[in-house]
């Protein structure tokens, strides 16, 4: 009851978490309403049309630009951003704060958190900065945290988002102006804005389109901002995921409850027809047994809540830590939930009470002692069964058959109760073991090739055909296309939403495509989409959706045959002349896939040394980058793997305690009839194996369902993950179990060996 009331209330509470730390980041960084992308204008031409609707619209705007950059950090080059923002104001929107929650006064210089952090960049370190020939060194002054860049994918043309951080500075836009922009004046491309309470984002959005149309790239409003979006779509699959799993820690403690209660109560059912014998009436016989309730519910509630509490904190920064939050989030716990929980458990146990105990109201002294041995009376049919099999049956075993079938009830609740416990362990082993899995299965089996690479603008084939060949260091390459494209679901006359589009040659040996379900491409016009498009627009395997190329009014109706899961996000996926037609590139492509026949670095080198080669990707960089974005994942699993174990651990270890206890009367008796200690360990043994053996292969596959079905949820959060769970899982698994049961075993066997008649008789008397 401690245990359920205790996580079950935190899975409820849990299912806030992200709703509060993203609300907290909100109020905390002052993020903003919306985002504008421009192309880089003068911010002289830009500020006075902003002015203008500052009074009707806007409560406030900033004005800021950002640029891709190359960073030399310790000795290692990366790909990052740099952002230019008006260092004079006291402050900002999207502002950046520090671990305290307070917000940096000084962005000079100021160094992005999250690339800090996982890179042990310290405040006073010196980088250098490079933008094509223009080198410049600077000591970093401050480190802060803003969530405006996380999620967003540095190098849009590849097929990976950008799980990991990236080094971003902020400095004064003098500063970024001055030293890497070739203009005069002060350039900007981003206006962050905070609308007029009484302004919505589609108002605005048509006013600064008539005002500002030449300038924009791009309007983006808040919950449209990556991190901003994937933190909401996450809370609704943590709801659903949380929800099941307080669900499931709840029903298991309920089971172990009615199987303990039950045992106690029937213990009892002699003394409390002797009681009546005594004088004692119902009311004050039901009245004890309701106290005994009612104190068990008020020790399980405090240290339950406390438990709660307790643990909700490191989950909470658990949270926190894996959406890359550097400050500790504000914690809260409901009350309501500790309490509905443990008025489930009390109302459950009080109704088991009352209807025992009303049940041994019905009966005399004699009755209640006949109802201990009456399931002696009938041979049940797997007694018949054995008798066929082997005719002289041994009269100890015939009667724990009886002993055992009897009680039906009984046994069907310690069978539940250990498959739920299987339940447990299976998933406990499954998540981390799926993790792996799909991120060996993406980099080994799905992407075949070494390297990647993107060019300026399209290309023809047979150009880079000759030039690939070429290449000493390259041993074969094949062609793909990665572009955006625009998508309909329903018809050819409003194409608002974007999907990104990857094209493989139809006779690819670089690249396989993990279908989910469905079948394979085999005409022009047909294409695979990921899951989370399937999922958000309700999609349909043979139906029809409708794409276009961006700068084309002629649209194309394309038939749906198959969902990928892949790392991938909401992309939509051809072979590469179904695509190119779509685009109008026909025999041109922009992206070239090759494996190396030498060393990575040669390699490297000689692609981008073409003239029309924009970025070069190996997929050993690739597969460390999932690595890295898996291992707070994989620290979820991990933390929700032990619980998980010791849950149902701690199902098996109570069930085979309570069996033991349940039988401890009989073996004094049969102690008394001459029944050896090995005999009555063996009798154990063999109940013990029997429940096991009917209640874990269900167990097992029932867990691998739940697993298939819980996966199915998490990989709305981390696209690609699939159910599997390796063969030494099992092995782990029925270690496990054994070991508990073992454990269990030695200390009941300790007691079975003391335990006689007296004994008994003692105990019974006197408690």
């Amino acid at each position: 009851m401690l245990f359920s009331i205790g996580f079950g209330s935190l899975m409820f509470d849990m299912q806030d978490s992200r709703h509060r730390i993203l609300d907290e980041t909100i109020k905390l960084t002052n993020f903003t309403d919306g985002f504008i992308y421009t192309n880089p204008a003068n911010i002289s031409e830009i500020q006075p049309i902003l002015n203008n609707l500052t009074k009707d619209y806007l409560d406030k705007y900033e004005l800021r630009i950002f640029m891709n950059m190359k960073y030399d950090i310790k000795g290692y080059e990366y790909d990052g951003l740099i952002v230019g923002v008006n260092t004079s104001e006291t402050s900002h929107i999207n502002a950046l704060i520090d671990k305290n929650k307070q917000e940096i006064l000084d962005y000079e210089y100021c160094f992005e958190y999250a690339f800090a952090s996982t890179h042990n960049i310290k405040i006073g370190e010196n980088i250098t900065l490079k933008f094509g020939s223009i080198e410049k060194n600077i000591e970093i002054l401050d480190i802060g945290f803003n969530s405006e860049f996380m999620y967003f994918p540095l190098i849009e043309s590849i097929a990976f988002p950008s799980y990991t951080p990236f080094p971003i500075l902020y400095v004064s836009l003098d500063y970024l102006n001055n030293n890497f922009i070739p203009y005069n004046g002060t350039f900007i491309n981003e206006i962050l804005y905070k609308l007029n309470p009484d302004k919505t984002q589609e108002e605005f959005e048509e006013k600064i389109n008539e005002d500002l149309g030449l300038y924009i790239q791009e309007i983006l409003s808040q919950k449209e901002n990556p991190f901003i979006n994937i933190m909401i779509e996450d809370e609704k699959s943590d709801r659903q995921f949380l929800f099941i799993f307080a669900l499931i820690f709840i029903i298991g403690s309920l089971f172990v409850l009615v199987i303990v209660l039950h045992r106690l109560i029937e213990f009892d059912l002699k003394s409390i027809s002797v009681f009546q014998g005594l004088g004692a009436t119902k009311k004050e016989i039901i009245l004890s047994y309701l106290i005994f309730n009612l104190i068990l519910f008020i020790i399980s509630l405090i240290l339950g809540g406390i438990l709660g509490i307790v643990s909700g904190i490191p989950f909470t920064q658990f949270i926190a830590s894996l959406t890359g939050i550097p400050f500790f989030p504000s914690v809260s716990f409901s009350y309501q939930n500790i309490l509905f929980i443990g008025i489930a458990t009390l109302i459950l146990s009080t109704l088991i009470t009352f209807l025992v105990v009303m049940k041994s109201f019905k009966m005399d002294i004699q009755q209640s002692l006949k109802y201990e041995t009456k399931f002696l009376e009938k041979e049940p049919l797997i007694e018949k069964i054995i008798k066929k099999i082997r005719k002289n049956i041994h009269p100890f075993t015939s009667y724990n058959i009886r002993r055992i079938s009897g009680k039906k009830i009984h046994l069907l609740f310690i069978s539940l109760a250990l498959v739920i416990s299987s339940c447990f362990l299976v998933f406990a082993y499954s998540l981390p073991d799926s993790v792996n899995y799909s991120l060996d299965y993406k980099v080994n089996q799905i992407e075949k090739w070494d390297g990647m690479a993107t060019t300026w603008n399209y290309e023809d084939t047979n150009i880079i055909n000759n030039n690939f060949t070429d290449l000493s260091s390259i041993q074969y390459h094949e062609f793909g296309i990665i572009d955006r494209i625009l998508f309909n679901k329903y018809n050819t006359s409003e194409f608002n939403e974007y999907l990104r589009v990857i094209a493989f040659e139809n006779d690819s040996i670089l690249h396989n495509f993990k279908l989910e379900r469905g079948s394979s491409i085999t005409d022009e016009g047909e294409c695979y989409i990921t899951k989370d498009i399937f999922k958000e627009f309700s999609l349909a395997i043979g139906g029809t959706i409708y794409v276009k190329n961006q700068t084309s009014l002629e649209s194309h109706k394309i038939t749906i045959k198959g969902v990928v899961n892949d790392f991938a996000e909401s992309t939509i996926y051809f072979y590469l002349e179904s695509v190119q037609k779509i685009l109008g590139e026909s025999n041109k492509v922009n992206t070239v896939y090759f494996t190396i026949a030498s060393n990575n670095s040669e390699a490297l080198a000689q692609v981008e040394d073409l003239e029309y080669v924009d970025n070069v990707i190996l997929k050993v960089d690739v597969e460390k980058m999932l690595n890295e974005s898996s291992e707070l994942f994989n620290l979820f699993t991990i933390a929700f793997g032990i619980i998980f174990t010791l849950f149902g651990l701690l199902i098996s270890g109570i069930i085979v305690k309570n069996l033991i206890e349940y039988r401890i009367e009989d073996y004094a008796n049969m102690k008394a009839l001459g029944l050896y200690n090995s005999e009555i360990k063996k009798s154990i043994l063999k109940e013990i194996l029997l429940y096991f053996v009917i209640s874990i292969p269900i167990g097992i596959s029932l867990g691998n369902i739940i697993s298939i079905l819980m996966l199915d949820l998490m990989s709305d959060v981390m696209m690609g993950i699939s159910y599997y769970m390796y063969p030494i899982s099992y092995i782990y698994f029925g270690l496990n179990i054994f070991a508990i049961v073992f454990i269990v075993l030695i200390l009941q066997f300790r007691k079975v060996k003391k335990m006689n008649i007296t004994e008994i008789t003692k105990m019974k008397t006197f408690g």
